[in-house]
């Protein structure tokens, strides 16, 4: 780790429970909005219409699934934005639905094609986003990703069948409010993958060869607040407390991952995902005590301050913790559960070295890697 850094992250943040209320103080009663919403069950409990009471009367609603997106769905709400002259985009729901806000709003003003592919890393054209974003402002309603505070969005190329990123500074939000009292209509599932993600990005962030004196608090912060708390908003929804610490978690990890970098589990995760056709947040509560296990003997002092955080005793204590909460939820352990056979494990691997993977401790052969995941699952 070095003493030097240099920080990335949201200009603006509002953090903390009943603070969706303060989002009037940051719109223009002139401004054109467009709200793009990918929960209809916050759409169900009235959410468009709480905030038409508090902002401009011109207002449109848009919306979008709340599946992870892919390049066709965000050019798709490219276009969308892009049939009016919006003065600011307002992004509320999952990851999936604020990295597609973030992409669209970005994507919207750039020049002359705006195609998506034209931007994605590996198998883009290699462009990059020269013009400002639209003004956004996302509001998480999940505990997991961060990509509230992230440089990135995420999504699924079915042609290529891999998921690559957008990535540029300029999808940095204009403000972000996170407000827990959001999250408690959250499924239990979904806060069980979306908070082993965050818990994910904690411990890789905090172990990656590019973590720096700031990043690394942040990251040992967020991982004990996300193991101390997960369990207890996946059996009561509506511990406000539990939550609260949740979306701390989650936020720290996007700030975190941003200036640090992640690892292995989210190396393979993207792969796996797409072959195993499971969300981004179940891939890495499925791989993150086997990203403990291959570390683990390249960095045990800082797996001793991550033992020490929880409360355990000894660093190589930090594997078989991180497997035996996974298993108290019920993650899969194996991988042929997933449905994806030993002969499929050498495509997930060559799929796997993008930019997530640079961050590792250290960056394992693809043949080493195929054995340690055959090893381990099956």
């Amino acid at each position: 780790m070095t003493y030097q850094f240099n920080l990335q992250q949201p200009s603006n943040i509002i953090f903390g429970q009943h603070t969706l209320r303060r989002i009037s103080d940051f719109i223009s009663r002139t401004d054109r909005i467009a709200i793009v919403c990918g929960s209809k069950t916050l759409i169900d409990n009235g959410i468009f219409g709480n905030f038409s009471n508090v902002l401009t009367p011109d207002v449109k609603n848009i919306q979008i699934d709340s599946h992870e997106p892919t390049i066709d769905s965000v050019n798709k709400l490219t276009q969308l934005l892009k049939q009016d002259e919006f003065d600011k985009v307002i992004g509320i729901g999952g990851g999936s639905t604020l990295d597609s806000v973030k992409a669209a709003a970005a994507l919207t003003k750039q020049h002359p094609n705006n195609d998506v592919i034209a931007f994605l890393e590996g198998i883009g054209e290699g462009r990059t986003l020269e013009m400002p974003s639209l003004a956004t402002i996302l509001i998480p309603t999940t505990a997991g990703t961060g990509t509230e505070a992230t440089k990135n969005a995420v999504m699924f190329s079915p042609r290529h069948q891999v998921k690559k990123s957008l990535r540029s500074t300029k999808l940095f939000p204009q403000l972000v409010i996170i407000d827990p009292c959001l999250h408690v209509t959250c499924n239990r599932r979904t806060t069980i993958h979306s908070g082993m993600d965050a818990i994910t990005q904690c411990f890789e962030s905090y172990i990656s060869c590019r973590a720096t004196a700031y990043s690394r608090p942040l990251s040992l912060h967020g991982f004990k607040l996300g193991v101390e708390n997960i369990t207890r908003v996946a059996n009561d929804p509506n511990d406000l407390d539990a939550r609260t610490a949740m979306a701390h978690s989650a936020f720290n990890s996007g700030i975190a991952l941003t200036n640090a970098g992640l690892g292995v589990a989210h190396g393979i995760s993207a792969a796996l995902g797409t072959t195993a056709g499971i969300s981004h947040g179940h891939a890495c509560a499925i791989l993150l005590p086997f990203a403990a296990h291959l570390n683990q003997t390249h960095c045990l002092p800082l797996f001793k301050h991550l033992a020490q955080s929880i409360g355990l005793s000894r660093p190589d204590e930090i594997t078989e913790y991180l497997r035996g909460l996974g298993d108290s939820f019920g993650i899969e352990s194996n991988f042929s559960s997933l449905g994806v056979g030993k002969e499929l494990v050498p495509s997930i691997v060559n799929r796997s070295y993008g930019n997530s993977m640079s961050g590792n401790p250290f960056i394992p052969e693809p043949e080493q890697l195929t054995d340690a995941l055959i090893a381990y699952y099956y």
